[in-house]
């Protein structure tokens, strides 16, 4: 085997210890000039041997992938472990950016999903829940439903459509008083699980007008004709919720 000089030993220990982002951009350590040819062959072999010694404890925690990828944005094992709950690295990084620790990052981003909106509504309130409350300061009436049809709304009418976090969704029903015209009981009985407050089954037929809005609990999953499903069954489906604005 061909002998590995001093300052070989010296780069093959840098080369090794970089991320696989580092050793292709070379942004964030030291120019390493490569060994021989016969050398890198040697240096190929060991790198994953190598890289399970020096990396240890974060592979106990993350994939090689996703160790290159915290690294690559200059996190320390203990900080990617604190963010991975609000998201990847380039999401960590964002919310970091705009000044968020881990826990405030974490309770902003249930009701504001991009940082740069979290910010700035962060200026004007302590409470992320207040703060998103305030953008409906304005709403007379809040109606949640499990479906919308344009045959509830007066022409003319102009309609915006948003999507809605779980959090966003419970807090516009707890903010006062709501009319519900869900139509089926296991959906209800679902509801009132997810937004911890209690939605009656109400079979009404429901006129939108300007100034309302409308929540509205989608399933994303097709169901078979006519079956009819339990609590259980329906808590196990994907779904989301939607705002519908009446302008």
């Amino acid at each position: 085997m061909q002998a590995i000089s001093k300052e070989n030993r010296t780069n093959l220990y840098i080369y090794t210890s970089m991320s696989s982002a580092e050793k292709t951009s070379g942004l964030s350590s030291p120019r390493v000039e490569l060994p021989s040819e016969g050398i890198q062959a040697i240096v190929s072999a060991m790198t994953d041997a190598v890289r399970r010694v020096f990396f240890e404890d974060w592979l106990e925690h993350f994939s090689d992938a996703e160790c290159d990828a915290w690294r690559a944005f200059a996190f320390t094992l203990p900080e990617a472990l604190a963010w991975r709950s609000v998201g990847g690295p380039a999401v960590a990084a964002e919310w970091q950016r705009h000044g968020f620790d881990p826990e405030a990052a974490l309770a902003w981003k249930r009701f504001f999903p991009e940082p740069s909106a979290a910010a700035a509504m962060r200026e004007r309130f302590s409470d992320p829940e207040q703060a998103f409350l305030s953008l409906f300061a304005d709403v007379e009436r809040v109606v949640v439903a499990n479906a919308f049809s344009l045959s509830m709304l007066e022409p003319p009418a102009t309609v915006r459509v948003e999507g809605l976090t779980t959090a966003q969704a419970r807090a516009l029903l707890r903010r006062g008083e709501f009319i519900s015209a869900v139509g089926h009981a296991a959906t209800a009985e679902v509801l009132s699980t997810l937004l911890e407050v209690q939605v009656p089954m109400n079979r009404v037929s429901v006129s939108l007008r300007k100034g309302d809005i409308l929540v509205v609990f989608q399933l994303l999953s097709r169901l078979e004709e006519g079956k009819i499903l339990t609590v259980e069954e329906m808590q196990a489906l994907q779904h989301k919720f939607l705002l519908v604005r009446v302008d």
